[in-house]
């Protein structure tokens, strides 16, 4: 992802606790590409498995997406 360095980034949901989930986002090079690039949040019930949420989260791309453009 850093190398291809994306035209947008979903972070995903934000943990009010401490999670593994989201120690990547420490990584120095990742801070810097995600103040880079634009980021949106998508709700991780959209993500986790291929259900009808994840038609929400494919317009929510979309949608970011052409705002982009």
């Amino acid at each position: 992802m850093l190398v291809s360095r994306p035209d947008l980034i979903d972070l995903g949901d934000e943990y009010e606790t401490p999670a593994l989930a989201t120690e990547n986002f420490r990584h120095p090079i990742l801070q810097r590409l995600m103040r880079e690039q634009q980021t949106i949040s998508l709700a991780s019930n959209q993500t986790v498995c291929g259900t009808m949420l994840t038609l929400k989260a494919l317009r929510t791309f979309a949608d970011a997406r052409q705002r982009l453009s």
